[in-house]
């Protein structure tokens, strides 16, 4: 009997087995048929494109120093004003003159015998060699301004009458020094200039003549030319260093 119920309970448990197998089998399926959606892009409407903002930190700064420098020297230089030179010829040639400081005298005999009476417009130039001689007309051949008499503390003056007014332009004097008697040259002067022979306009300074301090006895032209200019009477002012200064020609030049 127990045999047959082991037999049993073993049919009935390969039965449950067997029913559970049946039971897993999936059934075959038949997949639909995927009929794919007609697809209908839709229209792209762009967005409206926001710029963005500029990074200004961001730009590469401006190198100002790559810029061409402008070359200021290619610019045409502003027309400078020439310097005035003589022209014309010498209106004071026999023209007369005064001397119109001190006593107004020339020097001629006293201590030392002076010969300076020189005519300053008889177109006649010495070598201070013959300072104190006369000329073949028995006149000296310098003039001498002196500090006591007719140059007071210095300063001489020599007025020159051209006869009419004309256009004046440059005064050149003949000077000269004779330091191993005690004369050095004349430190330079003033030009002015007039119509009626009173009111004076200043055009001018006249430089010291260029001779070397250490030369003892020598003359030389001293120059000054300047804008042109109406005059009649040409007033002459001359700077002595010590008692004397001397000087034996004038020139006036002009139209």
């Amino acid at each position: 009997m127990k045999k047959i119920a082991v037999i049993l309970a073993l049919v009935f448990v390969m039965s449950l087995a067997l029913a559970a197998c049946n039971n897993s089998t999936p059934a075959e399926s038949t997949p639909a048929e995927s009929t794919p959606a007609e697809s209908t892009p839709a229209e792209s409407t762009p967005e409206e494109s926001v710029a963005e903002p500029v990074d200004e930190s961001s730009e590469e700064p401006v190198d100002e120093s790559s810029e061409e420098p402008v070359d200021e020297s290619s610019e045409e230089p502003e027309e400078s004003k020439s310097e005035p030179v003589a022209s014309g010829s010498n209106l004071a040639l026999g023209k007369s003159y005064v001397i119109a400081s001190g006593d107004g005298l020339t020097r001629r005999g006293g201590t030392y015998n002076e010969h300076y009476d020189a005519n300053l417009t008889d177109g006649k130039v010495y070598d201070v060699e013959v300072v104190n001689q006369d000329d073949e007309d028995g006149v000296g051949h310098w003039f001498g301004f002196n500090s006591n008499t007719n140059a007071p503390e210095g300063v001489g003056v020599l007025v020159f009458d051209l006869g009419e007014t004309r256009s004046v332009n440059t005064v050149k004097i003949h000077v000269g020094k004779r330091t191993d008697w005690g004369v050095p040259l004349m430190t330079g002067g003033t030009v002015a200039v007039s119509t009626d022979g009173e009111n004076y306009t200043a055009v001018a300074e006249i430089p010291k003549a260029n001779i070397p301090e250490d030369v003892q006895s020598a003359c030389a032209w001293v120059e000054k030319s300047f804008d042109s200019v109406d005059a009649r009477y040409v007033r002459v002012t001359c700077y002595v260093a010590g008692t004397w200064g001397f000087l034996n020609e004038v020139e006036i030049y002009g139209e």
